[in-house]
């Protein structure tokens, strides 16, 4: 069994979305339906209306990545049936989701996956064992796509290590799994919160953007993930301070970061290992991230932040020891962002936990960083400091996810 010897470490207190205990190892989920291996660790529209920040999405050990003619693919870490493919193998290239098709967005837990499809359906499949999946909780796992009932005319998804969020077309949220605010697993509405055009799901916060351009906030709050200039909890949602104008949102193990109509990027909560881009080690309110501009998304991993450039340029801060900037170096951390090596296409990001993908505009997928689980899908279980572009199912060619010019959802 190799041990994950950095997360010991680098860090003082119990990673939860990864599911570690203090000894620096993953936890061996055991699943119901089948025996996973130990971990060391319907109607097609062509073409799809789908907002690019949701194509592709990346957590700890896996990666589901969306084509534009509404398929599904998944590679990495499946121990808990995370991948979607009716087994328990785990794969260091793409899988195609079968009989899976329709989907307009995809979004990830650790171990637990979701997908959003074209009739407002939500659809779950992976770990369970904290109700994640919404279907209540009766199986541990469940392999494959499972429909979350009593969801309709759902706009958008978002997903933690053990949770998941749906954002309704009138406005409201739904959530379920395990929280640090509360625990369901089914559907239930979050309580004072209306109005909201976007969410995302830190580990230990989540964050919902109103149609007024506000951000708001609820869970835990011990590093000011919350944004309120507190490090109180909060099982209400509440506002974050400073900004407006915010355009999107993203979510880290504890912090959070947001870009405004502006293209400039703002981050608060932890900053150990600069993933803020300031020099304070956090922040309960939102500071400007210095030297960004004419940024068209982010994406936040655990330690390390993302932003996707107008140009399709990608600059990263925080931490690097893996190689997530794909800056061809595996300097520790840097809090100044730092730019991707030769990409200046880059349409979708998603950050993992010590790595990152994208997909570029010809609708090919690279990623960089962390890959002892194949989570890159690029055949092997290597480490890169550099972008590789990820293979094709069953590792024969590139995998192409399509070149349709995207519109995001209404």
């Amino acid at each position: 069994m190799k041990k994950l010897g950095l997360i010991s470490a680098i860090t003082p207190f119990v990673i939860a979305l990864c599911a570690c205990g203090g000894n620096g190892k993953v936890s061996e989920p055991v699943a119901t339906d089948a025996s996973p291996k130990k971990a060391a660790l319907l109607q097609q529209i062509n073409p799809l209306r789908l907002d690019n920040d949701s194509r592709i999405a990346t957590s700890f050990a896996h990666t589901v990545a969306l084509a534009t003619d509404g398929m599904v693919f998944s590679w990495g870490f499946n121990g808990t049936g995370a991948l979607g493919t009716s087994d328990y193998l785990d794969s260091t290239t793409p899988r195609q989701i079968s009989g899976f098709s329709n989907v307009r967005a995809v979004s990830v837990g650790q171990y637990h996956s979701a997908a959003l499809r074209g009739d407002g359906t939500v659809w779950t499949w992976g770990f369970n064992a904290d109700g994640q999946l919404g279907v209540g909780s009766g199986s541990y796992s469940i392999p494959r796509p499972t429909l979350v009932s009593g969801l309709s005319d759902i706009a958008a998804i978002a997903s933690n290590s053990s949770r998941t969020l749906a954002l309704r077309k009138d406005g409201n949220v739904w959530g379920w799994g395990s929280s640090r605010t509360g625990s369901s697993n089914r559907p239930v509405v979050v309580s004072n919160l209306s109005n909201v055009k976007a969410i995302a799901a830190g580990d230990s916060a989540n964050y919902a953007i109103k149609t007024d351009g506000s951000l708001w906030a609820w869970g835990a709050n011990n590093y000011g993930q919350l944004g309120n200039g507190s490090t109180f909890p909060s099982s209400t949602p509440i506002k974050v301070l400073g900004l407006s104008g915010v355009r999107s949102v993203a979510g880290g193990m504890y912090h959070g970061l947001a870009l405004t109509s502006d293209g400039k990027v703002w981050a608060w909560g932890t900053n150990t290992y600069g993933q803020l881009g300031i020099a304070n080690y956090f922040s309960p309110v939102a500071q400007q991230v210095l030297g960004l501009s004419g940024v068209k998304s982010i994406s936040a991993g655990a330690y390390h932040s993302v932003a996707v450039l107008n140009s399709g340029r990608i600059l990263s801060w925080g931490l690097n020891y893996y190689g997530a900037f794909g800056s061809g170096s595996y300097v520790f951390s840097n809090s100044t962002p730092t730019e991707m090596l030769g990409v200046n296409n880059a349409t979708s990001i998603a950050a993992g936990y010590y790595h990152t993908m994208f997909i570029s505009s010809t609708g090919d997928v690279f990623g960089t960083g962390y890959n002892y689980y194949g989570q890159l899908g690029t055949h092997t279980t290597s480490n890169t400091a550099v972008p590789l572009q990820t293979v094709g199912v069953r590792g024969v060619g590139n995998l192409k996810l399509g070149t349709n010019t995207l519109t995001p959802s209404n």
